[in-house]
């Protein structure tokens, strides 16, 4: 056992006590709550009132009826929020947390005999002793040894992780080689730990910070697709089935709103915040993508191996352009996971499970992006193909057992179809599914609305003229079906690649590391780096470097799974996938050059630097033109 320096421990306790803000906000924030009753008991005056002097008891969230006025701040001359309790026989219920500076002020112009009932505990509050017209402070839990318990403890844990972060940086000598180690070996579960705390911490911050974006709320509710989620996941957690099928959208899949409701079912029982547990659900989900998924893709596509540090160099890499999707309610990241998911199911399959597990996989994707119901299937059907020629025949079995996980995770979307009169597996697209737009369906509706206003739609809002003329050269303006639409494309070929490419570069071009932001980066730092990482990763492609099989996977998830999109609007999320492509060629294959410094020389010779350079200069003049 290595000896403990008692001068660094000293030094790390002084540390932590400095962060006392810190470890007091961390520890109001996990305490337990805990309801308490107050009943009048004084027969000779009528009611009760209570000033909200405590920001941690919110007097104003409580439920308002004919016995209960809410004076707010201002009124009548009041230098707070107070209740006015009206009827002695009235009951005032409070959820709060266990602190010993919690106070709840009596403003003494009423009743002057207070009984506060929590769990088997009672006590009587006198106000007689006080002048009519003060304002008396109780604390009901003066006494309470929680807050010293979970303090003390919060200060010893904090000790312990300045220690180990001082014995990191400072006593190089006993660690360098083994840190060099570790990050040049190839340890997915450790990684995966390291990532999903690191997010979590981040998360919680947060959260006990308060320091959320307002911008994916709006009038205390989810904003954007968040909203729809969100409440129909309490519908399900409700039971309130009819309103699912009443109010939903057809090409939502339930896996949308189941885990929604998981969280809210979860967060109900026991009392915790129920988008924070959702955000730990799906943040679960992307450090399993970030430090398993996409290293072991590579591991199979390619002759080398994936290393821990570039795993982390991909998790710093996609915090910085996409740390939005860590708290929002959204299911784009949670559909890529398992789309990509099903595919290392494929490429790793080592036994009949695997191909099971592939079709559950590939049905959750499906299920949350219904765009990726053709990928699914194409990419299996190449699977198919490919074992063909290889092995001269085709495994009944393999087909039977994909379909079968598919089915199995599809039943409850059946279901649902079913009950709106239509028979399928996955969600689909009607006339009128999308409420708002009542005579036509989505896809119709998006498409049509590319070509006029929303080329570019949220949050930018942006129209294009190419997009609009392939309108105008076909039909003068008028809306189309589906199959006018294609039309309308073949018709005029040539401002329809235009249009594809100026899609992919605007999907390209996020501005935001926010699913909903309230501003958007300006032309700086932000955008340098994504034009440079876009930019290697496009000199890498043509590089001998990224094989065979990395192109060819690459090739079928472009054609299958983004092509597609670009005959609609533009949304920077729906392109996560390309991002995940992009950053895969940037990590494993030009950052890997650390390891052969020699490489670098090359890259310049092959113009490497002159590519770049210029590829940077474009991007920026032609997001210039658009997103201003």
């Amino acid at each position: 056992m290595k000896k403990i320096d008692f001068y660094l421990v000293i030094l790390a306790i002084i540390f932590s006590l400095f962060l006392n803000k810190q470890v007091n906000q961390f520890v109001n924030f996990v305490i337990p709550s805990t309801k308490i009753n107050l009943k009048i008991l004084d027969t000779n005056k009528q009611g009760m009132v209570l000033l909200e002097t405590d920001e941690k008891v919110k007097i104003s969230d409580i439920k308002i009826d004919d016995d209960i006025e809410l004076i707010p701040k201002g009124k009548y001359n009041y230098t707070s929020n107070a209740l006015w309790v009206k009827n002695n026989n009235k009951e005032v219920e409070l959820e709060i947390k266990k602190l010993p500076n919690l106070k709840i002020s009596f403003y003494n112009i009423a009743a002057q005999k207070i009984e506060i009932i929590s769990g088997k505990n009672r006590q009587v509050i006198d106000l007689e002793k006080n002048s009519q017209g003060d304002t008396v402070d109780y604390f009901p839990f003066a006494n309470s040894k929680l807050f010293l318990i979970y303090s003390i403890g919060s200060y010893i844990l904090l000790s312990i992780l300045i220690y180990i972060g001082i014995m990191i940086i400072f006593v190089k000598k006993k660690i360098t080689s083994k840190k060099i180690d570790f990050l040049n070996s190839y340890s997915p579960l450790k990684m995966f730990f390291i990532i999903y705390i690191l997010i979590s911490l981040y998360v919680s911050y947060k959260f006990i910070f308060n320091t959320l974006p307002k911008s994916i709320y709006i009038n205390g509710k989810f904003f954007g697709d968040q909203e729809y989620y969100w409440k129909f996941g309490n519908y399900l957690f409700k039971g309130k089935y009819d309103e699912i099928l009443k109010k939903g959208y057809t090409f939502r899949g339930y896996i949308t709103f189941a885990i929604p409701a998981m969280a809210q079912m979860i967060g109900t029982y026991l009392r915790v915040n129920s988008h924070w547990l959702f955000t730990m659900i799906n943040n679960f989900f992307i450090a399993i993508l970030l430090a398993y998924i996409i290293p072991e893709i590579h591991n199979q596509l390619s002759d080398k191996k994936a290393k821990n540090y570039q795993i982390l160099i991909l998790f710093f890499i996609f915090s910085f352009f996409w740390k939005g999707v860590y708290y929002a309610v959204l299911f784009d990241i949670f559909g890529a996971v398992f789309l990509l998911w099903m595919i290392l199911k494929i490429l790793k399959q080592k036994n009949k499970k695997d191909v099971f597990l592939a079709g559950i996989f590939g049905g959750i994707a499906t299920l949350c992006r219904g765009n990726y119901v053709w990928t699914v299937m194409i990419l299996f059907l190449v699977k198919v193909v490919y074992e063909l020629f290889k092995n001269k025949k085709i495994s009944l079995i393999n087909i039977f057992l994909f379909w079968t996980g598919i089915i199995l995770i599809c039943l409850p979307q059946i279901k649902i179809n079913y009950d709106l009169g239509h028979i399928g597996l996955f969600t689909f697209d009607k006339i009128g599914s999308y409420k708002p737009v009542p005579d036509e369906k989505v896809t119709v509706f998006l498409i049509n609305e590319s070509m006029r206003n929303f080329f570019l739609t949220y949050p930018m809002g942006l129209g294009d003229r190419t997009s609009q003329q392939i309108l105008i050269n076909f039909s003068q303006g008028a809306r189309l079906n589906m199959n006018q639409i294609l039309s309308a494309f073949i018709y005029s070929p040539i401002e329809t690649i235009i249009v594809i490419v100026k899609k992919i570069f605007l999907a390209l071009d996020t501005r935001t590391n926010e699913s909903y932001p309230e501003d958007l980066w300006n032309l700086t730092f932000f955008s340098l780096v994504n034009y440079f990482i876009i930019a290697t990763t496009l000199f890498f492609t043509k590089n001998k470097v990224v094989t065979k099989k990395e192109k060819i996977l690459g090739i079928l998830l472009f054609v299958s799974a983004i092509l597609p999109q670009t005959i609609m609007n533009v949304e920077w999320r729906y392109y996560i996938i390309l991002y995940l492509m992009i950053y895969y060629i940037f990590v494993f294959k030009f950052v890997s050059l650390v390891e052969q410094k020699e490489k670098f020389s090359e890259l310049k010779k092959e113009g490497y630097l002159k590519f770049i350079s210029f590829a940077i200069v474009i991007f920026f003049v032609i997001s210039s033109y658009y997103l201003h």
